[in-house]
């Protein structure tokens, strides 16, 4: 009688984005197939860069369900980090033999990034036209794109897109 053994590790890839906001969700996705068998299950592991200890938190979703007979597949999980700062990713995945296969680490530059918004005047009466001021701050880096909305009601009375200027004024506008 012959039996079969699997060694073969699922073959996973590095994730995907490399840049993300602190304190935003952003989706982390890789390629995954397993050339034998089945996959079981996959992790999320990161950590700051520099730092010996890997973290872990939500298990990552695998599609197509099951990932199996060397199909092309993906593994994705949504994750935010806390604070800016240059972080390492990565994806690691086991088959239904145990065995484990680990992706590329992807290093990832979080950013952070702040909006202030102000008024000049700072009061005055109902036909009182207001200027209104955005500044931006933070280590993120690129143009801005501005939008006011005077009377929340979800329509934008004025759209700048990628400006370089900071801080905006948009004058007489509310």
């Amino acid at each position: 009688m012959l039996f079969g053994v699997d060694f073969t590790n699922p073959i996973v890839g590095s994730p995907a984005p490399n840049s993300a906001q602190s304190g935003v969700s952003a989706l982390y996705s890789a390629t995954l197939r397993d050339p034998v068998g089945k996959v079981t299950g996959c992790g999320f592991y990161w950590r700051e860069v520099g730092s010996p200890t890997w973290n872990t938190g939500v298990s990552p979703t695998v599609n197509p369900i099951p990932c199996e007979n060397n199909a092309d597949c993906t593994v994705s999980v949504n994750h935010t980090f806390a604070s800016a700062g240059s972080y390492e990713t990565q994806f690691g995945c086991t088959d239904q033999a145990t065995n484990t296969g680990w992706g590329g680490v992807t290093t990832v530059q979080v950013g952070s990034l702040s909006v202030g918004l102000g008024a000049a005047p700072s009061s005055g009466s109902v036909n009182t036209l207001f200027d209104l001021i955005g500044t931006v701050s933070g280590t993120m880096t690129g143009n801005i794109s501005y939008k006011f909305d005077c009377t929340n009601n979800g329509t934008w009375e004025l759209e700048v897109n990628n400006q370089t200027q900071n801080p905006y004024t948009a004058v007489d506008l509310c």
